[in-house]
Protein backbone atom coordinates (compact mmCIF):
# COMPACT_ATOMS: atom_id res chain seq x y z
CA UNK A 1 0.00 0.00 0.00
CA UNK A 2 1.11 3.36 -1.12
CA UNK A 3 1.85 5.87 1.80
CA UNK A 4 -1.36 8.46 2.44
CA UNK A 5 -1.33 12.18 3.07
CA UNK A 6 -2.68 12.59 6.57
CA UNK A 7 -2.45 9.10 7.23
CA UNK A 8 -5.90 7.84 7.06
CA UNK A 9 -6.56 4.71 5.79
CA UNK A 10 -10.20 4.99 6.20
CA UNK A 11 -12.11 4.33 2.78
CA UNK A 12 -13.44 7.37 1.69
CA UNK A 13 -17.00 6.39 0.13
CA UNK A 14 -19.04 10.21 0.21
CA UNK A 15 -18.35 12.32 -2.60
CA UNK A 16 -18.67 15.75 0.15
CA UNK A 17 -16.39 13.99 2.80
CA UNK A 18 -13.95 13.40 -0.19
CA UNK A 19 -14.36 17.61 -1.21
CA UNK A 20 -13.80 18.35 2.59
CA UNK A 21 -10.68 15.95 2.83
CA UNK A 22 -8.95 17.28 -0.02
CA UNK A 23 -10.07 20.97 0.71
CA UNK A 24 -7.88 20.17 4.52
CA UNK A 25 -5.00 18.37 2.62
CA UNK A 26 -4.54 21.32 0.75
CA UNK A 27 -4.62 23.87 3.99
CA UNK A 28 -8.30 25.15 2.65
CA UNK A 29 -10.85 25.61 5.79
CA UNK A 30 -14.58 25.16 4.70
CA UNK A 31 -14.84 28.69 4.81
CA UNK A 32 -12.44 29.64 2.19
CA UNK A 33 -13.36 27.16 -0.34
CA UNK A 34 -15.39 29.53 -2.38
CA UNK A 35 -13.07 31.70 -2.64
CA UNK A 36 -10.44 28.44 -3.63
CA UNK A 37 -12.47 27.34 -6.31
CA UNK A 38 -13.70 30.61 -7.86
CA UNK A 39 -10.75 33.37 -6.59
CA UNK A 40 -11.69 37.10 -7.12
CA UNK A 41 -9.20 39.60 -8.79
CA UNK A 42 -9.98 42.23 -6.21
CA UNK A 43 -9.91 39.87 -2.96
CA UNK A 44 -6.65 37.59 -3.97
CA UNK A 45 -5.08 40.19 -6.22
CA UNK A 46 -3.16 41.91 -3.34
CA UNK A 47 -2.10 45.48 -3.46
CA UNK A 48 1.75 46.24 -5.14
CA UNK A 49 2.08 49.00 -2.90
CA UNK A 50 1.77 46.86 0.27
CA UNK A 51 5.26 45.63 -0.65
CA UNK A 52 8.41 47.11 1.29
CA UNK A 53 10.22 49.88 -0.68
CA UNK A 54 7.49 49.96 -3.83
CA UNK A 55 7.22 53.54 -3.38
CA UNK A 56 10.87 54.53 -3.81
CA UNK A 57 11.07 51.72 -6.74
CA UNK A 58 8.08 53.52 -8.97
CA UNK A 59 9.63 56.95 -8.18
CA UNK A 60 12.63 56.25 -9.75
CA UNK A 61 11.36 54.59 -12.36
CA UNK A 62 8.84 58.01 -12.92
CA UNK A 63 11.81 59.86 -12.67
CA UNK A 64 13.92 58.20 -14.77
CA UNK A 65 10.72 58.40 -17.29
CA UNK A 66 10.69 62.15 -16.74
CA UNK A 67 14.35 63.44 -17.18
CA UNK A 68 14.87 60.35 -20.24
CA UNK A 69 16.82 58.63 -18.59
CA UNK A 70 18.58 55.24 -20.07
CA UNK A 71 17.02 52.07 -18.38
CA UNK A 72 18.43 48.78 -18.23
CA UNK A 73 16.30 45.58 -17.30
CA UNK A 74 18.75 42.80 -15.86
CA UNK A 75 17.14 39.45 -16.33
CA UNK A 76 17.75 35.87 -15.96
CA UNK A 77 18.09 32.91 -18.61
CA UNK A 78 15.17 30.51 -17.83
CA UNK A 79 11.58 30.66 -18.57
CA UNK A 80 10.49 32.80 -14.93
CA UNK A 81 13.79 35.29 -16.15
CA UNK A 82 12.91 35.73 -19.66
CA UNK A 83 9.14 36.49 -18.52
CA UNK A 84 9.87 39.07 -15.79
CA UNK A 85 12.12 40.75 -18.61
CA UNK A 86 8.98 40.61 -21.45
CA UNK A 87 6.68 42.00 -18.68
CA UNK A 88 9.39 44.79 -17.12
CA UNK A 89 9.94 45.42 -20.80
CA UNK A 90 6.40 46.12 -21.58
CA UNK A 91 5.20 48.37 -19.18
CA UNK A 92 7.85 50.63 -19.47
CA UNK A 93 8.13 50.73 -22.70
CA UNK A 94 4.51 51.53 -22.49
CA UNK A 95 4.83 54.41 -19.65
CA UNK A 96 7.19 55.97 -21.74
CA UNK A 97 10.37 54.48 -20.58
CA UNK A 98 13.43 53.86 -22.26
CA UNK A 99 14.68 50.33 -21.80
CA UNK A 100 16.60 47.62 -23.06
CA UNK A 101 17.32 44.61 -21.74
CA UNK A 102 20.24 42.12 -20.79
CA UNK A 103 19.63 38.68 -20.49
CA UNK A 104 22.97 36.53 -19.55
CA UNK A 105 24.25 33.63 -21.13
CA UNK A 106 24.11 30.81 -18.99
CA UNK A 107 27.80 29.89 -19.84
CA UNK A 108 29.96 33.11 -20.48
CA UNK A 109 27.84 35.39 -17.80
CA UNK A 110 26.92 32.71 -15.04
CA UNK A 111 23.93 32.53 -12.91
CA UNK A 112 23.10 36.66 -11.35
CA UNK A 113 24.67 39.98 -11.83
CA UNK A 114 28.07 39.10 -13.61
CA UNK A 115 30.15 42.39 -13.00
CA UNK A 116 32.00 42.51 -15.81
CA UNK A 117 29.23 43.07 -17.69
CA UNK A 118 27.53 46.00 -15.70
CA UNK A 119 31.01 47.66 -15.64
CA UNK A 120 31.16 47.32 -19.63
CA UNK A 121 27.80 48.94 -20.53
CA UNK A 122 28.27 51.23 -17.11
CA UNK A 123 28.10 54.29 -19.65
CA UNK A 124 25.05 52.62 -21.57
CA UNK A 125 22.48 53.07 -18.85
CA UNK A 126 21.36 54.99 -15.45
CA UNK A 127 18.85 53.23 -13.69
CA UNK A 128 19.57 49.22 -13.26
CA UNK A 129 16.40 47.16 -12.81
CA UNK A 130 17.14 43.76 -11.84
CA UNK A 131 14.53 40.73 -12.27
CA UNK A 132 14.26 37.56 -10.81
CA UNK A 133 18.27 37.74 -9.89
CA UNK A 134 20.01 40.50 -7.75
CA UNK A 135 19.27 39.95 -4.70
CA UNK A 136 22.39 37.89 -3.75
CA UNK A 137 24.51 40.58 -5.76
CA UNK A 138 25.82 42.65 -2.76
CA UNK A 139 28.95 42.92 -4.22
CA UNK A 140 28.10 43.68 -7.60
CA UNK A 141 25.30 46.01 -6.88
CA UNK A 142 27.26 47.91 -4.52
CA UNK A 143 29.97 48.51 -7.78
CA UNK A 144 27.05 50.18 -9.70
CA UNK A 145 26.00 52.20 -6.94
CA UNK A 146 29.29 53.64 -6.54
CA UNK A 147 29.24 54.70 -10.29
CA UNK A 148 25.99 56.52 -9.13
CA UNK A 149 23.12 54.69 -10.65
CA UNK A 150 20.25 53.67 -9.11
CA UNK A 151 19.27 49.89 -8.69
CA UNK A 152 16.46 48.44 -7.96
CA UNK A 153 16.12 45.05 -6.88
CA UNK A 154 13.04 43.03 -8.63
CA UNK A 155 13.64 39.08 -7.16
CA UNK A 156 11.84 36.25 -4.75
CA UNK A 157 14.97 33.90 -4.20
CA UNK A 158 16.55 32.97 -0.65
CA UNK A 159 17.89 36.40 0.83
CA UNK A 160 21.29 36.75 2.03
CA UNK A 161 22.04 37.68 5.42
CA UNK A 162 23.10 41.06 4.25
CA UNK A 163 20.78 42.98 1.34
CA UNK A 164 22.12 44.61 -1.31
CA UNK A 165 22.88 48.69 -0.95
CA UNK A 166 19.86 48.59 -3.49
CA UNK A 167 17.31 51.77 -4.04
CA UNK A 168 14.97 49.57 -3.72
CA UNK A 169 14.40 45.92 -2.95
CA UNK A 170 11.04 44.39 -4.16
CA UNK A 171 10.80 40.66 -2.68
CA UNK A 172 7.72 39.13 -1.13
CA UNK A 173 9.62 37.93 1.87
CA UNK A 174 11.32 41.49 2.56
CA UNK A 175 12.46 41.17 5.48
CA UNK A 176 10.79 45.13 6.51
CA UNK A 177 7.98 43.62 5.13
CA UNK A 178 4.88 41.84 5.70
CA UNK A 179 3.04 41.09 1.74
CA UNK A 180 0.23 38.96 2.12
CA UNK A 181 1.80 36.48 -0.12
CA UNK A 182 5.28 35.34 0.15
CA UNK A 183 5.59 32.75 -2.59
CA UNK A 184 5.69 35.02 -5.66
CA UNK A 185 8.25 33.79 -8.51
CA UNK A 186 10.32 36.64 -10.54
CA UNK A 187 7.50 37.36 -13.13
CA UNK A 188 4.64 37.83 -10.48
CA UNK A 189 6.84 40.27 -8.64
CA UNK A 190 7.91 42.08 -11.94
CA UNK A 191 4.15 42.02 -13.02
CA UNK A 192 3.79 43.55 -8.90
CA UNK A 193 6.02 46.41 -10.00
CA UNK A 194 4.20 46.63 -13.28
CA UNK A 195 1.29 47.11 -11.27
CA UNK A 196 2.59 49.50 -9.04
CA UNK A 197 3.95 51.81 -12.55
CA UNK A 198 0.50 51.05 -14.24
CA UNK A 199 -1.66 52.64 -11.65
CA UNK A 200 0.71 55.31 -10.55
CA UNK A 201 -1.02 59.04 -10.89
CA UNK A 202 1.79 60.21 -13.53
CA UNK A 203 0.71 56.92 -15.54
CA UNK A 204 -0.95 57.15 -18.82
CA UNK A 205 -3.00 54.33 -18.08
CA UNK A 206 -4.21 55.32 -14.30
CA UNK A 207 -7.67 54.94 -15.63
CA UNK A 208 -7.42 51.40 -17.59
CA UNK A 209 -7.90 48.63 -14.92
CA UNK A 210 -7.69 46.35 -17.33
CA UNK A 211 -4.64 47.47 -19.08
CA UNK A 212 -2.33 45.40 -15.90
CA UNK A 213 -4.51 42.22 -16.52
CA UNK A 214 -3.02 41.55 -20.20
CA UNK A 215 0.35 41.10 -18.93
CA UNK A 216 -0.87 37.70 -16.77
CA UNK A 217 -0.54 35.32 -19.68
CA UNK A 218 3.10 36.14 -19.10
CA UNK A 219 3.05 36.45 -15.36
CA UNK A 220 0.93 32.68 -15.25
CA UNK A 221 4.01 31.12 -17.38
CA UNK A 222 6.50 32.29 -15.23
CA UNK A 223 4.83 31.75 -12.10
CA UNK A 224 4.06 27.51 -13.52
CA UNK A 225 7.89 27.29 -15.32
CA UNK A 226 9.41 28.15 -11.63
CA UNK A 227 7.08 25.49 -9.94
CA UNK A 228 5.73 27.63 -7.45
CA UNK A 229 2.83 26.66 -4.88
CA UNK A 230 -0.47 26.97 -6.64
CA UNK A 231 -1.90 28.54 -3.82
CA UNK A 232 -3.52 31.97 -2.54
CA UNK A 233 -2.46 34.79 -5.24
CA UNK A 234 -0.53 32.44 -7.15
CA UNK A 235 -3.97 30.18 -7.71
CA UNK A 236 -5.45 33.54 -8.98
CA UNK A 237 -2.62 34.23 -11.30
CA UNK A 238 -2.71 31.13 -13.13
CA UNK A 239 -6.54 30.98 -13.29
CA UNK A 240 -6.92 34.82 -14.60
CA UNK A 241 -4.11 34.63 -16.23
CA UNK A 242 -5.49 31.53 -18.45
CA UNK A 243 -7.84 33.13 -19.87
CA UNK A 244 -5.87 36.18 -20.91
CA UNK A 245 -3.54 33.21 -22.79
CA UNK A 246 -6.76 31.88 -24.59
CA UNK A 247 -6.88 35.58 -25.88
CA UNK A 248 -4.00 36.26 -26.24
CA UNK A 249 -2.83 39.36 -28.41
CA UNK A 250 0.81 38.09 -28.14
CA UNK A 251 1.97 36.63 -31.80
CA UNK A 252 4.41 35.28 -30.12
CA UNK A 253 2.74 33.10 -27.21
CA UNK A 254 -0.06 32.68 -30.09
CA UNK A 255 2.84 30.57 -32.47
CA UNK A 256 3.90 28.64 -29.23
CA UNK A 257 0.07 27.79 -28.89
CA UNK A 258 -0.32 26.64 -32.31
CA UNK A 259 3.31 24.94 -32.47
CA UNK A 260 2.49 22.94 -29.24
CA UNK A 261 -0.94 22.18 -30.42
CA UNK A 262 -2.94 23.14 -28.23
CA UNK A 263 -6.82 23.80 -28.18
CA UNK A 264 -6.89 27.83 -26.13
CA UNK A 265 -10.26 26.31 -24.96
CA UNK A 266 -9.10 23.34 -23.17
CA UNK A 267 -5.84 24.12 -22.33
CA UNK A 268 -4.20 23.38 -18.75
CA UNK A 269 -1.47 24.23 -16.68
CA UNK A 270 -0.03 20.75 -17.23
CA UNK A 271 0.15 21.76 -21.21
CA UNK A 272 1.31 25.45 -20.38
CA UNK A 273 3.94 23.08 -18.38
CA UNK A 274 4.94 20.50 -20.65
CA UNK A 275 4.44 21.91 -24.38
CA UNK A 276 5.27 25.70 -23.96
CA UNK A 277 7.99 26.30 -21.09
CA UNK A 278 10.21 23.77 -22.60
CA UNK A 279 10.46 25.44 -25.90
CA UNK A 280 10.94 28.53 -23.89
CA UNK A 281 13.85 27.44 -21.53
CA UNK A 282 15.39 25.39 -24.45
CA UNK A 283 16.85 28.67 -25.76
CA UNK A 284 18.68 29.57 -22.38
CA UNK A 285 19.39 25.97 -21.89
CA UNK A 286 21.65 25.20 -25.02
CA UNK A 287 21.66 28.69 -27.26
CA UNK A 288 20.79 31.77 -26.01
CA UNK A 289 17.76 33.33 -23.95
CA UNK A 290 17.01 36.71 -26.18
CA UNK A 291 15.80 34.10 -28.95
CA UNK A 292 13.12 33.13 -26.35
CA UNK A 293 12.65 36.68 -25.38
CA UNK A 294 12.45 37.70 -28.98
CA UNK A 295 9.19 35.51 -29.45
CA UNK A 296 7.09 37.06 -26.54
CA UNK A 297 7.65 40.43 -27.78
CA UNK A 298 7.22 40.19 -31.28
CA UNK A 299 5.53 42.41 -33.34
CA UNK A 300 3.98 40.68 -36.26
CA UNK A 301 3.11 37.13 -36.31
CA UNK A 302 5.95 37.08 -39.25
CA UNK A 303 8.66 37.79 -36.78
CA UNK A 304 7.10 35.02 -34.03
CA UNK A 305 7.30 32.26 -36.64
CA UNK A 306 10.67 32.90 -37.32
CA UNK A 307 11.64 32.39 -33.74
CA UNK A 308 9.18 29.85 -32.89
CA UNK A 309 11.17 28.04 -35.40
CA UNK A 310 14.38 28.21 -34.17
CA UNK A 311 12.94 27.06 -30.59
CA UNK A 312 11.42 23.93 -31.75
CA UNK A 313 14.86 22.94 -32.91
CA UNK A 314 17.04 24.21 -29.98
CA UNK A 315 14.15 21.52 -27.90
CA UNK A 316 15.03 18.72 -30.43
CA UNK A 317 18.40 19.05 -29.98
CA UNK A 318 17.49 19.63 -25.85
CA UNK A 319 16.05 16.20 -26.03
CA UNK A 320 18.24 14.15 -27.98
CA UNK A 321 21.06 15.40 -25.28
CA UNK A 322 18.81 14.96 -22.62
CA UNK A 323 18.32 11.13 -23.40
CA UNK A 324 22.01 10.32 -23.69
CA UNK A 325 22.71 12.28 -20.33
CA UNK A 326 20.32 10.59 -18.37
CA UNK A 327 20.89 7.28 -19.88
CA UNK A 328 24.55 7.92 -18.66
CA UNK A 329 23.32 9.21 -15.58
CA UNK A 330 21.87 6.47 -14.08
CA UNK A 331 24.30 4.01 -15.08
CA UNK A 332 26.82 5.88 -12.62
CA UNK A 333 24.30 6.23 -9.89
CA UNK A 334 25.37 4.72 -6.23
CA UNK A 335 22.42 3.30 -5.28
CA UNK A 336 23.63 3.03 -1.63
CA UNK A 337 23.74 6.66 -0.90
CA UNK A 338 20.85 8.53 0.24
CA UNK A 339 20.81 11.07 -2.62
CA UNK A 340 21.69 11.00 -6.42
CA UNK A 341 25.26 12.49 -7.60
CA UNK A 342 26.29 11.97 -10.46
CA UNK A 343 29.02 14.00 -12.32
CA UNK A 344 30.62 14.18 -16.18
CA UNK A 345 32.76 17.31 -18.00
CA UNK A 346 31.29 16.43 -21.51
CA UNK A 347 27.71 16.61 -20.43
CA UNK A 348 25.84 19.77 -21.49
CA UNK A 349 25.71 21.57 -18.50
CA UNK A 350 21.94 23.39 -20.24
CA UNK A 351 20.77 19.96 -19.11
CA UNK A 352 21.69 19.09 -16.09
CA UNK A 353 18.84 20.85 -14.50
CA UNK A 354 16.48 18.79 -16.41
CA UNK A 355 18.66 15.17 -15.67
CA UNK A 356 18.74 16.47 -11.76
CA UNK A 357 14.95 16.73 -11.72
CA UNK A 358 14.31 13.21 -13.51
CA UNK A 359 16.64 11.52 -11.33
CA UNK A 360 15.35 13.02 -8.24
CA UNK A 361 11.51 11.73 -9.53
CA UNK A 362 12.85 8.00 -10.25
CA UNK A 363 15.37 7.71 -7.61
CA UNK A 364 12.88 9.37 -4.69
CA UNK A 365 16.20 11.07 -3.20
CA UNK A 366 17.66 14.56 -3.80
CA UNK A 367 19.68 14.72 -6.84
CA UNK A 368 23.03 16.84 -7.84
CA UNK A 369 24.33 16.67 -11.83
CA UNK A 370 27.22 18.56 -12.33
CA UNK A 371 28.27 18.97 -16.35
CA UNK A 372 30.75 20.94 -18.49
CA UNK A 373 30.68 23.94 -20.29
CA UNK A 374 31.31 23.52 -24.38
CA UNK A 375 34.51 24.23 -25.25
CA UNK A 376 35.69 24.79 -21.96
CA UNK A 377 37.51 23.70 -18.82
CA UNK A 378 36.95 26.83 -16.90
CA UNK A 379 34.75 24.83 -14.63
CA UNK A 380 32.05 22.57 -14.32
CA UNK A 381 28.17 23.80 -13.74
CA UNK A 382 25.85 22.11 -11.67
CA UNK A 383 22.39 21.47 -10.89
CA UNK A 384 20.12 20.37 -7.62
CA UNK A 385 16.36 19.05 -7.40
CA UNK A 386 15.19 18.17 -3.73
CA UNK A 387 12.70 15.01 -3.42
CA UNK A 388 11.04 14.48 -0.22
CA UNK A 389 11.28 17.27 2.07
CA UNK A 390 15.04 17.94 1.50
CA UNK A 391 16.13 21.18 1.25
CA UNK A 392 19.11 21.20 -1.48
CA UNK A 393 20.11 24.38 -1.24
CA UNK A 394 20.79 23.78 2.71
CA UNK A 395 22.53 20.88 1.67
CA UNK A 396 24.77 22.83 -0.51
CA UNK A 397 25.04 25.66 1.59
CA UNK A 398 27.95 23.15 3.72
CA UNK A 399 29.81 22.52 0.73
CA UNK A 400 29.87 25.96 -0.30
CA UNK A 401 33.54 26.63 -0.03
CA UNK A 402 33.44 24.26 -2.74
CA UNK A 403 31.79 25.97 -4.78
CA UNK A 404 32.60 29.26 -6.92
CA UNK A 405 28.98 30.29 -7.01
CA UNK A 406 25.73 29.04 -5.50
CA UNK A 407 22.58 29.72 -5.98
CA UNK A 408 18.22 29.11 -5.68
CA UNK A 409 15.83 27.98 -2.84
CA UNK A 410 14.79 24.82 -1.19
CA UNK A 411 13.33 22.52 -3.99
CA UNK A 412 16.28 23.84 -6.60
CA UNK A 413 19.59 24.89 -6.80
CA UNK A 414 21.86 25.64 -9.29
CA UNK A 415 26.13 26.07 -8.50
CA UNK A 416 29.72 26.34 -10.19
CA UNK A 417 32.56 24.27 -9.19
CA UNK A 418 35.94 23.72 -10.06
CA UNK A 419 36.59 19.80 -11.70
CA UNK A 420 38.56 18.96 -9.40
CA UNK A 421 36.66 19.69 -6.55
CA UNK A 422 33.88 18.16 -7.36
CA UNK A 423 35.01 14.59 -5.48
CA UNK A 424 35.54 17.16 -2.42
CA UNK A 425 31.99 18.60 -2.90
CA UNK A 426 30.84 14.98 -3.05
CA UNK A 427 32.13 13.65 0.47
CA UNK A 428 31.01 16.66 1.75
CA UNK A 429 27.37 16.15 0.81
CA UNK A 430 27.80 12.26 1.90
CA UNK A 431 28.95 13.76 5.14
CA UNK A 432 26.00 16.03 5.04
CA UNK A 433 23.29 13.53 4.45
CA UNK A 434 24.38 10.84 6.82
CA UNK A 435 24.12 13.28 9.83
CA UNK A 436 20.86 13.43 12.07
CA UNK A 437 20.80 17.40 10.83
CA UNK A 438 19.92 16.30 7.22
CA UNK A 439 16.16 16.40 7.08
CA UNK A 440 15.12 14.13 4.06
CA UNK A 441 12.38 11.74 3.68
CA UNK A 442 11.90 9.60 0.45
CA UNK A 443 10.08 10.20 -1.90
CA UNK A 444 7.68 7.74 -3.15
CA UNK A 445 4.18 7.60 -5.14
CA UNK A 446 1.41 9.23 -2.37
CA UNK A 447 -2.01 8.70 -2.19
CA UNK A 448 -4.60 11.54 -1.16
CA UNK A 449 -7.11 8.94 0.00
CA UNK A 450 -8.41 5.67 -0.14
CA UNK A 451 -11.58 5.72 -1.98
CA UNK A 452 -14.76 3.01 -2.62
CA UNK A 453 -15.44 2.06 -6.10
CA UNK A 454 -19.18 3.49 -6.08
CA UNK A 455 -16.97 6.60 -6.15
CA UNK A 456 -15.73 6.65 -9.95
CA UNK A 457 -18.34 8.54 -11.54
CA UNK A 458 -18.95 11.63 -13.23
CA UNK A 459 -20.14 13.58 -10.55
CA UNK A 460 -17.10 13.01 -8.80
CA UNK A 461 -14.43 13.68 -11.94
CA UNK A 462 -16.34 17.01 -11.94
CA UNK A 463 -15.87 17.94 -8.60
CA UNK A 464 -12.29 17.45 -8.74
CA UNK A 465 -12.05 19.68 -11.85
CA UNK A 466 -12.51 22.50 -9.56
CA UNK A 467 -9.69 21.62 -7.81
CA UNK A 468 -7.57 22.88 -11.06
CA UNK A 469 -4.90 24.85 -11.75
CA UNK A 470 -2.75 21.70 -10.28
CA UNK A 471 0.79 22.24 -9.98
CA UNK A 472 3.03 22.37 -7.10
CA UNK A 473 1.68 22.41 -3.25
CA UNK A 474 -1.76 21.83 -4.82
CA UNK A 475 -1.23 18.29 -7.06
CA UNK A 476 -4.05 16.57 -9.14
CA UNK A 477 -5.52 14.41 -6.68
CA UNK A 478 -4.50 11.00 -6.57
CA UNK A 479 -6.50 8.01 -4.91
CA UNK A 480 -6.21 4.30 -3.64
CA UNK A 481 -8.95 1.73 -5.03
CA UNK A 482 -8.51 -1.43 -3.55
CA UNK A 483 -9.44 -5.09 -4.62
CA UNK A 484 -10.21 -4.73 -7.92
CA UNK A 485 -10.12 -7.31 -11.20
CA UNK A 486 -9.03 -6.31 -14.67
CA UNK A 487 -11.12 -8.64 -17.08
CA UNK A 488 -8.49 -7.65 -20.12
CA UNK A 489 -5.22 -6.57 -20.17
CA UNK A 490 -2.65 -5.78 -22.69
CA UNK A 491 0.85 -4.08 -23.38
CA UNK A 492 0.46 -1.11 -25.65
CA UNK A 493 2.49 1.47 -27.43
CA UNK A 494 5.58 1.24 -29.70
CA UNK A 495 7.82 -0.30 -27.75
CA UNK A 496 5.05 -2.55 -25.86
CA UNK A 497 5.56 -0.19 -22.27
CA UNK A 498 2.51 0.83 -21.44
CA UNK A 499 -0.37 -1.08 -19.64
CA UNK A 500 -3.80 -0.89 -21.19
CA UNK A 501 -6.70 -2.72 -18.78
CA UNK A 502 -10.68 -3.18 -18.36
CA UNK A 503 -11.50 -3.29 -15.27
CA UNK A 504 -14.91 -3.82 -13.16
CA UNK A 505 -16.06 -1.29 -10.33
CA UNK A 506 -19.08 -2.11 -9.12
CA UNK A 507 -22.07 -2.30 -11.49
CA UNK A 508 -19.77 -0.20 -14.12
CA UNK A 509 -16.98 -1.05 -16.47
CA UNK A 510 -14.02 1.48 -16.95
CA UNK A 511 -11.03 1.62 -18.98
CA UNK A 512 -7.67 2.28 -17.13
CA UNK A 513 -4.41 3.14 -18.99
CA UNK A 514 -0.60 3.03 -17.27
CA UNK A 515 2.40 4.52 -19.18
CA UNK A 516 5.42 2.76 -18.37
CA UNK A 517 3.62 0.00 -16.46
CA UNK A 518 3.46 -3.08 -18.82
CA UNK A 519 6.49 -4.68 -17.33
CA UNK A 520 3.66 -5.56 -13.92
CA UNK A 521 1.26 -6.80 -16.31
CA UNK A 522 1.56 -10.31 -14.08
CA UNK A 523 0.14 -8.19 -11.38
CA UNK A 524 -3.56 -7.91 -13.44
CA UNK A 525 -3.97 -11.80 -13.46
CA UNK A 526 -5.12 -11.65 -9.41
CA UNK A 527 -7.02 -8.93 -7.72
CA UNK A 528 -5.42 -5.61 -7.47
CA UNK A 529 -5.03 -2.64 -5.64
CA UNK A 530 -4.11 0.24 -7.71
CA UNK A 531 -3.38 4.25 -7.20
CA UNK A 532 -4.95 6.25 -9.99
CA UNK A 533 -5.95 9.70 -10.97
CA UNK A 534 -9.56 9.85 -12.05
CA UNK A 535 -9.75 11.55 -16.06
CA UNK A 536 -12.00 11.73 -18.91
CA UNK A 537 -11.24 9.72 -22.23
CA UNK A 538 -11.95 11.32 -25.51
CA UNK A 539 -12.30 8.87 -29.17
CA UNK A 540 -13.90 10.18 -31.83
CA UNK A 541 -16.20 12.44 -30.15
CA UNK A 542 -17.38 10.12 -27.35
CA UNK A 543 -16.54 10.49 -23.86
CA UNK A 544 -15.97 7.90 -21.32
CA UNK A 545 -14.34 7.45 -17.51
CA UNK A 546 -11.00 6.63 -17.26
CA UNK A 547 -8.45 5.27 -14.45
CA UNK A 548 -4.90 6.55 -14.90
CA UNK A 549 -2.93 4.63 -13.40
CA UNK A 550 0.36 5.80 -11.32
CA UNK A 551 1.07 2.19 -9.68
CA UNK A 552 -0.26 -1.28 -9.12
CA UNK A 553 0.14 -3.83 -6.62
CA UNK A 554 -1.56 -7.27 -5.55
CA UNK A 555 -4.19 -7.00 -3.51
CA UNK A 556 -3.36 -5.98 0.00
Amino acid sequence: MWPIRGNSEVVVADADELLAKLLALRGVAPVNAESFFVPSYVSEIHNPYSIETMDSAVDAVMRAVKNKSRIMVYGDYDADGITSTAIMLDVLRDIGAHAVPYLPHRYHDGYGLNGTVLEQASTEFDLLITVDCGIGNRKEIGDVRNRGKDVIVVDHHELPDELPDATAILHPRHPAGSYAWEHLCGAGMSWKFAQALLRHEDSPFKNDPDKEKWLLDLVMIGTIADVMPLLGENRAIVRFGKEVLMRTKRPGLQALIRQARIEPSAMTAKDIAFRIIPLINAAGRIGHPQTALNALLAATSEQAQVCVRELVSLNNDRRTMTKSIMDDAIASVDPALPFVFAANKNWHAGIVGLVAGRLASQFGKPAFVVGGIPDSNAHAVGSARGAGNTNVLHALETVRHHTLKLGGHAGAAGFSVMHELIPDMKSGLEKYFSSASADSVPMTHIADAIIDHRLVTWDVISMLKKFEPFGEKNPEPTFIISNIRAYEARAIGASQDHLKMRVSLGDKDVDAIGFGLAEKIAITEKPMDVLVSLGINEFRGRQSLELRLIDIAEAS
